[in-house]
């Protein structure tokens, strides 16, 4: 019962995103972004030619212990302009 209110409620959202912001919600795009990052397999990440203020860099000072997760998430969130 309660499962079939969550699909109503997700439909809503959803209506609603495509509504409201001309097919792109920045709370979808948010939480795309916070699922990709906490998905991340540091120790597997490998980079051999880094560019300074790359995208990489980011992922790299992580790795590192550089930088946090928090900071990482807010550079990708206005990389994406939210």
């Amino acid at each position: 019962m309660c499962f079939t209110l969550y699909q109503k409620q997700a439909v809503k959202f959803s209506v609603h995103c495509v509504d409201h912001y001309d097919g792109r919600c920045e709370l979808v795009d948010c939480r795309a972004i916070f699922l990709w990052l906490c998905s991340k397999d540091l120790t597997k990440l490998n980079f051999d030619n880094v560019q300074r203020g790359s995208p990489e860099e980011i992922l790299v000072n992580l790795q590192q212990g550089l930088t946090t997760y928090a900071v990482v998430f807010e550079i990708l969130c206005r990389y994406d302009m939210l």
